[in-house]
């Protein structure tokens, strides 16, 4: 019985996994072809993020870190590959891997070098879930925007939906098994995520006018319905 709690568990969060990594952005991207606005910054630290996941998944000997994290690695690199391909110059991108690659190279050689193997282990850790916690906590800045303009438009329910079941059930299994590093940003991950969708539903329910004209603009592809030109009278 313990055995299937624990794969329905894995299932549920691999899922909830690969539904936070298909964000509007990657489809965008593949839809127009059109890769200038999207966020590979964001992308390349999620993958060098998840490498550190994976390394310390590994030395912890934690199957399930080593998993989704893989995963995620998988479709975050995914989303690269796809932006170099419709990417119309990578003299940026360049830079920002470069730069991304400096600063963690340098952050291992520290880690690793300069430190005992457990002390190793517990600084990567406290390093992942330090820049997981900002990741998780990077929808609240949604907040303001959706309260300036009282519009919901930009917010996607789904995305919302899956990063707290994703990050509900990482919380709960960091408590499982007593590590603070996975607890510590998946908690923050649900609290952002629950205070977006309350302030989603407080501005559809409050601005009813606003809600049904954002809808209208996205139903029209992004484009103010015109009003027909009066007739002058000959």
């Amino acid at each position: 019985m313990a055995y299937v709690s624990h794969f329905i568990e894995l299932k549920l969060k691999l899922l909830a996994k690969i539904l936070n990594h298909f964000r509007p952005s990657s489809y965008h991207v593949y839809k127009t072809k059109d890769a200038s606005n999207a966020p590979v910054l964001f992308f390349l630290f999620s993958i060098a993020n998840g490498l550190g996941w994976l390394h310390y998944g590994s030395l912890i000997g934690n199957f399930n870190l080593i998993t989704l994290n893989g995963i995620g690695l998988a479709l975050n690199s995914a989303y690269v590959i796809l932006y170099l391909i419709y990417s119309p110059d990578w003299t940026s991108f360049s830079y920002k891997f470069t730069a991304l690659l400096a600063y963690f190279s340098a952050l291992y050689y520290h880690l690793y070098w300069l430190s005992s193997h457990d002390e190793f282990v517990r600084h990567l850790g406290a390093s992942c879930s330090l820049v997981n916690t900002v990741f998780m906590l990077l929808p609240l800045l949604d907040i303001g925007r959706m309260l300036a303009s009282r519009d919901a438009g930009g917010t996607h329910l789904p995305i919302l939906l899956a990063g707290a079941l994703c990050s509900g059930l990482w919380s709960l299994y960091g408590q499982a098994i007593g590590d603070f590093n996975v607890v510590l940003p998946n908690l923050m991950g649900v609290s952002s995520a629950v205070a977006c969708l309350i302030v989603r539903f407080y501005i559809r329910t409050a601005y009813p006018a606003a809600a049904a004209a954002a809808a209208t603009t996205t139903a029209s592809g992004g484009r103010k319905a015109k009003r027909p030109l009066a007739k002058k009278d000959s």
